[in-house]
């Protein structure tokens, strides 16, 4: 249920225009203790319990990721965080094809949820969370995703660095 709820927020703000004046370029993780930005306790309560790198909209507009505590458990195995990642978005299956030259190259069963469906924003923040997610594995630099174009996302390499200027990205501690 919660999953539904999600996959509905991003639907909800996907359209909207960008704001990226205000946003914190970064490769590394920021904590939240050393920022303007506070996150809320009941964010990082989450973050705690939680295996995933997690997008989210400020009442500014602005884009952030959270980086769930519990993501060491699972960083290691490509395919244990596949698994986890379509459990918690059935309709978008990710599969992982392979590795090679640290470029994780993945599709989708479902993709035109991603490019069509989902906005602008709403697939940057999905494609930022699963690159963030993949690249905490220590053989991944860069997801190569492979789809057909959309209106909303298109196939190619990405890394962190391609979401730097777009996402306050935080770990709580």
């Amino acid at each position: 249920m919660k999953n539904y709820i999600l996959l509905s927020l991003i639907l909800l703000f996907s359209c909207k225009e960008r704001k990226t004046n205000n946003v914190i370029p970064s490769k590394e993780l920021i904590s939240a203790e050393n920022q303007e930005k506070k996150l809320d306790k009941k964010e990082c309560i989450e973050a705690q319990k939680s295996f995933l790198w997690k997008a989210k909209i400020d009442d500014n507009g602005n884009d952030y990721l959270i980086k769930g505590d519990k993501i060491f458990e699972i960083k290691n195995d490509l395919k244990l965080i596949s698994s986890y990642l379509n459990k918690l978005n059935p309709p978008l299956e990710v599969n992982v094809i392979d590795v090679k030259d640290s470029i994780l190259k993945i599709n989708f069963k479902n993709e035109e949820i991603l490019t069509q469906q989902l906005g602008t924003t709403g697939a940057s923040q999905f494609a930022a969370s699963l690159v963030y997610y993949f690249t905490e594995n220590e053989r991944v630099n860069k997801i190569k995703i492979d789809l057909n174009e959309g209106d909303h996302f298109s196939p190619g390499v990405y890394s962190r660095n391609d979401f730097k200027n777009e996402f306050y990205v935080f770990k709580c501690k």
